[in-house]
């Protein structure tokens, strides 16, 4: 546990990061007032607290998996930006 403490900082911003996101208007903020509007309040906030346990648990797993694979390969590292350089070269 003592490695993870120079990590901290980083995984804060992370998940700050993600809170912005998750509250971010988008398709599951506009199901959820749809929803609302539609079926009732409680189906709206059912709805919402669904939406973000399953964002919340895929961020949780994408974090873990990346960081088992970089402390396990750190040539991983330079693979990853590669790979992001080449794939935001095809958006291009």
């Amino acid at each position: 546990m003592d490695q993870s403490y120079p990590y901290l900082p980083g995984i804060l911003l992370a998940y700050f990061a993600f809170l912005l996101g998750i509250c971010s208007p988008g398709p599951n903020v506009l199901a959820a007032i749809g929803t609302a509007i539609g079926v009732g309040r409680r189906s709206g906030i059912a709805l919402a607290f669904g939406a973000t346990t399953g964002s919340f648990t895929w961020a949780m797993l994408t974090a873990l998996g990346l960081s088992a694979v970089l402390v396990t390969y750190a040539a991983a590292i330079t693979l990853i930006g590669m790979i992001g350089g080449l794939y935001l070269f095809w958006l291009a």
